[in-house]
């Protein structure tokens, strides 16, 4: 297998961190959600995002459903799969991700 291309890793890097940020917010949100409504009935209340916390969580996905195709579209993902070496070149790929 050729070298692993450091633009693919760079990229998975930046997929992980818009992974993490994402789960970090909603994560944030939906804690404070539970503080403002803490019953159980209050369900609706704490489901019910005020517009800009839902629009910094669908600008957050947005972010990382772009990372996502970004990696699938690069051309070592795309030679890898047409050769039938994708899975090790994700976990290439995903190993060389976490050494940094």
């Amino acid at each position: 297998m050729p070298a692993t291309p450091s633009d693919l890793v760079d990229l998975e890097r930046d997929r992980r961190r818009a992974t993490a940020d994402l789960i970090a917010f909603s994560d944030r949100v939906s804690a404070e959600r539970w503080a403002l409504f803490p019953a159980p009935e209050q369900w609706a209340e704490r489901a019910a995002w005020p517009p800009e916390q839902a629009d910094e969580l669908e600008r957050l996905r947005g972010a990382e459903r772009e990372l996502v195709l970004a990696i699938h579209r690069h051309p070592a993902v795309q030679q890898a799969l047409a050769d039938h070496t994708y899975s090790e070149l994700d976990r290439t790929v995903r190993a060389t991700a976490a050494e940094r």
